[in-house]
């Protein structure tokens, strides 16, 4: 076990740390008084105390607002206190689910964080967000409550299905571009190294480079004022399209499509050309998109315009009628546009960009 960097934060300051431990062992820890724990690993694990761990399911439905009261209740049946600390292990469901109930429970405890899944190890084990879902409206509630420590070990997504452990590296494509033109052909190199064997050692590589430059968007702007909001680039066109497959495309991919879709989008409304950095992250996302089922690619496909349209007039970034949106001249310049959808130029732009992008989908 090994610290990898400090994350200052005006909440607490915490730590991102290298470990070659099991997650059985991490659950075996008297250091922690209660896990929250993916469903997945409940036939996973044997020599634990299943008195001290709540299983939830990874699943949209378990982010709803409405399921957040049990798992409190329960927390509080168990009598933790304010000196207690808390175990999540898990993707981004767990992570969202335990970064709301560690921070309302007792006004705030403690909790260290597991991250499984390399969408969450990549990406959203840092920056200390929750995200919760209200009834149909994706991503409606959340707040700010970082860990104390992020426990990273790129083995534990070894029980991912290759299809899911390909599909979170676009948050990495779309962090690293955001960044800068070093760290975004630093992620690309490292990613054809991954490719070619699959190697959970350079998988560590492509989850520090992420982190790295994640690390100082965030510590620049850690409550979404400024430089962070960029961060959403492709966000706003892709959980449109999450939510209208009703997730049966994954976050991962629907970021993909998301950052495509938007790049072509400024590129017709704005008339901004793309630059080799930005035509080789299309080139990079595509691919990873080519690696969707062809259920996904004919749920694509099949996609109502006009419906993802109006999805996206709900989307959480709009203020006063107008969406803010990351636009792009290459990696590491970006701007936030503000865009009136309710206009015919914008409104027709969103429809011509959806279909150059469902021709480049194969």
């Amino acid at each position: 076990m090994g610290k990898l960097f400090n994350i200052k934060s005006k909440i607490s300051n915490y730590e991102v740390i290298k470990t070659s431990t099991t997650i059985e062992k991490l659950l075996l820890s008297n250091k922690y008084s209660l896990c929250l724990v993916d469903d997945f690993y409940k036939s996973q694990i044997k020599m634990v105390d299943y008195s001290k761990i709540i299983f939830i399911k990874a699943n949209e439905n378990s982010k709803q607002l409405a399921k957040i009261l049990p798992i409190l209740t329960k927390i509080a049946n168990k009598k933790l206190s304010r000196s207690d600390k808390m175990l999540v292990v898990g993707g981004g469901v767990l992570q969202d689910i335990g970064t709301l109930v560690a921070s309302i429970y007792r006004r705030g405890i403690n909790w260290d964080y597991a991250p499984t899944t390399v969408l969450a190890m990549v990406d959203s084990c840092i920056g200390g967000k929750s995200s919760i879902n209200l009834g149909k409206y994706k991503n409606q509630i959340g707040n700010y409550w970082p860990p104390k420590k992020i426990l990273l070990n790129s083995k534990f997504a070894e029980t991912q299905k290759k299809i899911d452990l390909l599909s979170g590296l676009s948050e990495g494509y779309k962090i690293t571009y955001v960044s800068s033109k070093r760290d975004f052909n630093k992620f690309i190199e490292n990613c054809e190294s991954f490719y070619k064997t699959l190697n959970f050692k350079h998988l560590q590589s492509l989850l520090e480079i992420s982190l790295y430059s994640k690390k100082r968007i965030i510590e620049s702007d850690e409550f979404d004022d400024g430089k962070r909001l960029f961060l959403n680039f492709g966000h706003s066109f892709g959980h449109s399209i999450e939510s209208i497959t009703k997730y049966s495309i994954s976050h991962g991919f629907a970021v993909a499509i998301g950052c495509i879709m938007e790049i072509i989008f400024a590129e017709n409304y704005y008339k901004i050309k793309m630059d080799s950095y930005t035509k080789r992250l299309i080139n990079s996302l595509l691919f990873l998109t080519y690696k969707m089922t062809k259920h996904q690619k004919k749920l694509l496909k099949k996609i109502s315009v006009r419906q993802l349209f109006e999805i996206l007039s709900y989307d959480k970034k709009i203020y006063n009628g107008l969406l803010k949106l990351p636009v792009a001249s290459t990696a590491g310049r970006f701007t936030l546009k503000k865009i009136d959808f309710k206009k015919d130029k914008a409104k027709k732009n969103f429809f011509v960009s959806y279909q150059e992008l469902s021709n480049l989908i194969r």
